[in-house]
């Protein structure tokens, strides 16, 4: 520092010298390859380890090392004792001594797994059959670790489903999809889409604050309704010998309060007014005559049951569209035969409704692959009128091609 008259004089502010502090050359990306922890591997099923995630995650921690250190180090990376450490020190030398030899080794020893991927049908089987219920809207959904609201989450998942079943940019089964949809979203929707990307969009888009009130008005419908079903059902066990079940239904109801103002439905709206006499008696069952029957033979196996082969899928693919557009209510009845999944069992064959397997019925069923509800309601339609001849064995339904059980 310069002197005055012996005196040290002050330098101006911008001239001050500061510490030099050197900057690391190394990126951030570098400093967390370094600190990243990388479990010692086995090489064995009980420890849970992905083989092949081991050997990225050390490929991560030396990636600014030379083949030769890769080497040298690897064995340090196996566990004491275990599989991997003895078929790495039985490996040869001349396959020790070169990194792509070892790596080539590893992946013969260890290979990638092969994660299972949908079909094109069975991504159209999850595209009909994924729903979005009344309960669920107006509440959000944890997909990949973030929050998302569940009109929104639908909509992603769709959009998937329709891509892999390739009729994202068309408009096959997209009528019935939105037929199905609550009516809260689908009041918010046109009447008519080119293709399920627009569509979609349109979903999305919907006013949260709209949804999140016409959600909590149907939930505070729900709770009337169930009030009064609990109520019903507490007057019929009420009900003795002496008085019947629709003499107290009529005494209970009319002491209700129930106005123009402030009604509760059950189904169909109640008027308020004091139910007719015979209101309580139970409705007697459909009675399926002969005649009935008859003409159920005639057309219920007008749609060819398919093998589960390629050429059956797709036969199967094709049934499902034509019938979509038939019947775009989505409603199954007995004028409507539904398509059977290939590869399943005939009809009124005792088959189990939940999978179309034979062995055991829908009660004991465990199959983790159920048939969509459209299926397994046409069943028990067949089952139910095609009763009387189920003693002369299985209904002889059109089958193509050789029986397979795949999906």
């Amino acid at each position: 520092q310069p002197r005055i008259n012996g005196r040290f004089a002050a330098l101006p502010a911008f001239t001050r010298l500061r510490p030099h502090i050197a900057k690391s050359n190394k990126s951030n990306d570098t400093n967390d390859m370094a600190n990243r922890v990388v479990d010692l591997f086995w090489g064995d099923d009980a420890h849970n380890k992905n083989p092949q995630d081991f050997f990225k995650s050390f490929d991560w921690a030396m990636h600014t090392k030379d083949d030769a250190s890769k080497r040298r180090q690897f064995l340090n990376w196996l566990h004491s004792g275990s599989i991997a450490e003895a078929w790495f020190t039985g490996l040869a030398e001349e396959v020790k001594a070169d990194w792509t030899l070892v790596e080539e080794a590893f992946n013969a020893r260890w290979p990638p797994v092969a994660i299972a991927v949908l079909t094109e049908d069975e991504f159209e089987e999850a595209l009909l059959g994924c729903r979005l219920q009344d309960d669920k809207l107006g509440l959000k959904e944890v997909v990949a670790d973030r929050e998302v609201w569940s009109h929104i989450a639908w909509a992603n998942k769709m959009g998937r489903l329709a891509a892999g079943a390739g009729v994202l940019n068309s408009r096959t089964y997209l009528s019935g999809v939105r037929k199905a949809l609550p009516n809260i979203i689908k009041d918010k929707l046109a009447k008519h889409y080119e293709d399920w990307s627009a569509f979609l969009v349109d979903v999305r888009v919907i006013d949260l604050e709209y949804i999140k009130g016409r959600a909590d008005e149907l939930q505070k419908q729900k709770v009337l309704n169930d009030a009064f079903s609990l109520h019903i059902q507490r007057l019929k066990r009420l009900d003795s010998g002496a008085t019947t079940t629709s003499t107290i239904l009529n005494r209970q109801l009319s002491s209700l309060n129930l106005n123009n103002n402030n009604r509760i439905q059950t189904g169909a709206q109640y008027s308020g007014v004091r139910p007719p006499p015979n209101a309580g008696s139970k409705a007697p069952g459909r009675v399926i005559t002969a005649d009935a029957r008859a003409a159920f033979r005639g057309h219920f196996n007008l749609l060819p049951h398919h093998p589960a082969t390629d050429a059956g899928r797709l036969a199967h693919q094709a049934q499902q569209k034509a019938w979509f557009e038939a019947n775009p209510s989505g409603v199954v009845t007995e004028l409507t035969p539904y398509p059977l999944q290939p590869g399943t069992a005939s009809v009124n064959s005792s088959e189990c409704f939940k999978c179309g397997m034979i062995g055991h019925i829908s009660g004991n069923c465990n199959s983790a692959r159920p048939l969509l509800a459209n299926k397994q309601r046409w069943r028990a339609i067949c089952a139910n009128m095609l009763r009387e001849l189920r003693s002369a064995g299985p209904v002889n339904q059109e089958v193509q091609g050789q029986w397979g059980f795949g999906w």
